[in-house]
C-alpha cells in the first residue's frame, strides 16, 4: 500500500535528515574554531598600527572580548535566526553578499560539472575497455601527471598561456562567454583525472562480469557492451 511504503521510508529520512544537521553542525564548529586559531580577528581588523585601545575595542564591538565558548554560542545562535552578521569590508549584509555572487557560482559550478562529465565518461570508457595498448598507457601518463597539480596551479597556468601569453580569454571578471571558458576549464581538469580513474576502474570491473560475457556470447558488439 502506499503508505506503507511511506512508514517505511521515513526511518531513511530522518536518518538522512539527522546526519545532514550533524554534518552541518560539525562543519560550523571546525570552521568556527579554526579561524580562532589563526589568530586574533580584532589584531587584523584593527591593523598593524593599531594601538592597544584599540584593539581592546575592536574586540568589545565584535564580542571577541567574551569566553569562546560563549562566542561560539552567540554564533550559533546568529545562524540559526538566519542573521549572517555584516561584511568587515563594507558593512553590507553578507548573506546579500553571497546570494549576489551565487548565481555566477552556480553557472561555472554547472559548466565545470558539464564539461568534467564530457570529458571523464568517454575517456574512462576508452581506457578501461582495453587495459594495453601505447596511446592508452600515454593518457594514463598525463593523467597520474595532473592528479599532482593542486586547482590553483593549474588555474594559473592556464591563466598564464592564455589571457597573458597569447591574449585569447579574459583573466579577469565574470562579463560573458569568455570569461566563464578559464574557470571552468580549471575546475573540470582539476576533476577529471580522479574520475577517469574511477570510471576506467569500474568499466574494467563491469567488463569482465557475468552478464558481460553472456552478450557477448549472443552476439553483442564491443560497442554496444561498452554502451
Amino acid at each position: 500500500m502506499p503508505g506503507s511504503r511511506s512508514v517505511r521510508g521515513m526511518p531513511g529520512a530522518v536518518a538522512w535528515l539527522r546526519d545532514l544537521v550533524v554534518l552541518l553542525l560539525g562543519t560550523l564548529t571546525l570552521l568556527f574554531f579554526l579561524l580562532r586559531l589563526a589568530g586574533d580577528p580584532a589584531v587584523v581588523l584593527a591593523g598593524p598600527d593599531a594601538t592597544p585601545e584599540q584593539i581592546a575595542e575592536v574586540r568589545a564591538e565584535l564580542g571577541l572580548d567574551r569566553s569562546l565558548p560563549a562566542q561560539y554560542f552567540a554564533y550559533v545562535g546568529s545562524l540559526l535566526r538566519l542573521d549572517f552578521g555584516t561584511s568587515l569590508a563594507d558593512g553590507a549584509p553578507a548573506l546579500e553578499k553571497v546570494l549576489a555572487a551565487y548565481p555566477a557560482s552556480l553557472l561555472l559550478g554547472g559548466l565545470a560539472m558539464a564539461l568534467t562529465l564530457a570529458i571523464t565518461i568517454p575517456l574512462g570508457a576508452w581506457l578501461g575497455a582495453r587495459p594495453g595498448g601505447a596511446a592508452r598507457g600515454g593518457a594514463r601518463a598525463v593523467l597520474f601527471a595532473l592528479q599532482g597539480f593542486p586547482g590553483f596551479v593549474i588555474a594559473l597556468l592556464l591563466v598564464h598561456v592564455f589571457a597573458i601569453e597569447l591574449v585569447w580569454l579574459p583573466a579577469l571578471g565574470f562579463s560573458g562567454p569568455a570569461s566563464w571558458i578559464l574557470p571552468a576549464v580549471s575546475v573540470a581538469t582539476f576533476l577529471a583525472p580522479k574520475l577517469v580513474r574511477l570510471i576506467e576502474a569500474n568499466v574494467g570491473a563491469a567488463l569482465s562480469s557475468g552478464y558481460v560475457r553472456t552478450a557477448r556470447a549472443i552476439g553483442a558488439t564491443e560497442r554496444e557492451v561498452l554502451w
